[in-house]
């Protein structure tokens, strides 16, 4: 008999509907600033404070049509 391994990960997990687009992921506003700038704005139409909580590590859990 084979054991199955499996994958495990921890880590605080971010779960984020359906049908998030990619401007929802980065809006556009943020497309022409500098690179140290972008970060700012990842999520911020649906999770205003987003970045200021996400930590190294944090997981993104999608749904259906994510990105």
């Amino acid at each position: 008999m084979t054991e199955k391994m499996g994958l495990h990960i921890k880590g605080k997990v971010w779960k984020f509907g359906n049908d998030i687009n990619t401007d929802l992921i980065l809006p556009n506003r943020a497309y022409f600033l500098s690179v140290d700038e972008q970060p700012k704005y990842v999520f911020s139409a649906n999770r205003p404070g987003w970045v200021e909580e996400v930590q190294p590590g944090d997981i993104i859990v999608g749904g259906k049509n994510f990105g």
